[in-house]
């Protein structure tokens, strides 16, 4: 298993869409509550991904979902 990487979309909505389209490409990720919310975060939302950010931006970007924010998370 990789590094974990947390995602900032715009709402809880977008978390749910990006969780489920990077299930399709074999991706595990859960969406959770963000830990005291950023405004450049949006709705406090975040998706946890096992995978690179390259990974990860290439399958939010086919999917048009938009990103606010990545880091690797603790």
């Amino acid at each position: 298993m990789g590094k974990t990487v947390r995602v900032a979309v715009g709402s809880v909505t977008y978390a749910l869409k990006a969780q489920e389209a990077l299930r399709r490409q074999g991706i595990r990720a859960r969406v959770e509550k963000t830990p005291n919310p950023s405004r450049e975060e949006g709705c406090g939302y975040s998706l946890l991904a096992e995978a690179s950010e390259p990974q990860v931006l290439a399958v939010l970007g086919r999917e048009r979902i938009p990103v606010r924010q990545m880091k690797w998370a603790p």
